[in-house]
C-alpha cells in the first residue's frame, strides 16, 4: 500500500511539472483590433476534397491589413494550395472573429503571451455542385507574430 502511495505521489508530481518551453498562450481579452493587424507565420492542416481521407501539413502565412478605417484584409497562404482572401469589417474589441458567406468562411481567434500573438483559426473554400454546397478545401491554423 505505501508502494502505491508513493508511486501515485511521484507521477502526480510529474504530471504537475510545467515544461519549460511551454507558452502560456491566453486569450486576448483586452485586445483591440490594432492587436490583430500584422503577418504570421506557422503551421497547418491542409484538407482538399479530393483526397478527403487526409490531410496534408502545410506551412501557413496569414497576413491581416487595414484597408480605411472600418475594413480589412485577411489574406492565407499555404505552400501555393490554398490562397484565399477575406475583406470585411474590422474587429471589434476582443479575441475572436468569425467572417462566413456563400462560398468562403474565417474564424479566428487571437491568444497573448506577453508580447507575443497567435491566432489559432480555420478558413475553408465551398463550392457549388447542383442545388448542394461542398467543401473544396479547408486549413486549419496556428499562426505566431
Amino acid at each position: 500500500m505505501k508502494r502505491l502511495l508513493l508511486v501515485i505521489f511521484i507521477l502526480l508530481t510529474f504530471y504537475s511539472c510545467k515544461k519549460e518551453d511551454e507558452k502560456d498562450w491566453v486569450y486576448c481579452n483586452d485586445c483591440t483590433y490594432v492587436n490583430w493587424l500584422g503577418e504570421y507565420k506557422g503551421d497547418g492542416a491542409l484538407f482538399t476534397e479530393y483526397n478527403p481521407d487526409e490531410t496534408k501539413k502545410v506551412q501557413v502565412n496569414m497576413e491581416i491589413s487595414e484597408l480605411d478605417e472600418d475594413s480589412w484584409k485577411i489574406e492565407v497562404s499555404s505552400d501555393n494550395n490554398f490562397i484565399i482572401s477575406f475583406y470585411g469589417l474590422k474587429a471589434s474589441d476582443g479575441y475572436y472573429y468569425d467572417l462566413a458567406g456563400t462560398s468562403k468562411e474565417i474564424h479566428l481567434t487571437l491568444y497573448r503571451n506577453g508580447e507575443e500573438y497567435k491566432i489559432s483559426g480555420n478558413a475553408k473554400v465551398y463550392r457549388t455542385i447542383g442545388d448542394s454546397v461542398v467543401l473544396n478545401k479547408s486549413v486549419s491554423f496556428d499562426v505566431y507574430r
